[in-house]
């Protein structure tokens, strides 16, 4: 299956669920033959299901946002997916039908881009169209060849028991291997896996062990106001941190004033190239 990202480093999932765990009095504090050990996390089930709910609220909080601090949009939710159309990433064997990674949930937010490596063709635009024109097209023609429209949809598996995902179909069918691309803006899903690590857990992970702990007593009724509140204001300085971290990959220039999905027709010219400033309100072209 494809993927935008491939997270190596950092806290894992289950690196989060001990501290989780530590917090709450729940960690494994001996090994199997009843001696004191360093902590591990919990064998309950009802204690680790309590720890891991508190993970995964925690890192979806941190990525939407929290209204009372300042709004960001993190950088690292826009990705370059670089989609091969190919027959491993087919859905059921379908010829028009690619799945998407897993954290995909939603439209591009460019044009895409088509690939022909068979000629060295690059940057050939294929059409976000409307869903149902796309399968309209699909059923009433066989036509073969490179991709002239594209839409994202949800996988419409006809096996139940497929994996959920989003996947792109494509009008023609292609008659060989290419590479489409398109900029998107991800929704990393839950951790499950207990080596699975949060996007970029390396830079963020102080401010992931803080959301999942305040997760957890914002939570708790015998928690006495003060607690809460230093929990509160831990969480708040974690994720300030993690925005100003997040500010340094933001970009001198926000680049033209154009968008590169669409192409000028003939009766328009382009003007000299104009780029944006960082932090600019307001726009002008010359």
């Amino acid at each position: 299956m494809p993927t935008t990202f491939d997270p190596t480093s950092g806290p894992t999932f289950e690196d989060l669920i001990l501290d989780v765990a530590i917090e709450l009095g729940v960690a494994k504090l001996v090994d199997g033959s009843g001696n004191p050990s360093a902590p591990q996390i919990p064998t309950d089930p009802h204690d680790l299901d309590l720890c891991k709910r508190a993970v995964n609220n925690g890192y979806q909080d941190f990525l939407r946002g929290d209204p009372t601090l300042k709004a960001h949009h993190w950088t690292f939710l826009d990705v370059h997916l670089d989609l091969a159309l190919n027959a491993a990433n087919r859905v059921e064997g379908d010829t028009s039908r690619y799945r998407l990674p897993p954290e995909i949930s939603g439209r591009p937010r460019s044009a895409w881009s088509l690939t022909d490596s068979s000629n060295g063709r690059t940057g050939l635009k294929v059409q976000d169209t409307a869903t149902h024109r796309v399968v309209m097209a699909l059923a009433t023609s066989d036509l073969s060849g490179a991709p002239v429209m594209a839409s994202v949809r949800p996988i419409r598996a006809a096996d139940p028991a497929a994996p959920f995902g989003w996947e792109v179909i494509c009008y023609p069918r292609p008659d060989r291997d290419y590479v489409m691309s398109a900029d998107f803006r991800i929704h990393p899903t839950p951790l499950v896996e207990l080596t699975d690590r949060p996007i970029e857990a390396a830079l963020h992970g102080p401010a992931y062990r803080a959301c999942a702990v305040w997760d957890v007593k914002k939570r708790d009724d015998t928690l006495n106001p003060e607690d809460r509140q230093t929990a509160k204001a831990e969480r708040d300085r974690a994720i300030l941190a993690s925005i100003g971290l997040d500010l340094q990959n933001v970009p001198r220039t926000l680049g033209l004033v154009t968008d590169p999905g669409v192409m000028p027709d003939s009766s328009t010219r382009l003007e000299a190239a104009q780029t944006i400033p960082r932090g600019t309100v307001t726009y002008r072209s010359s």
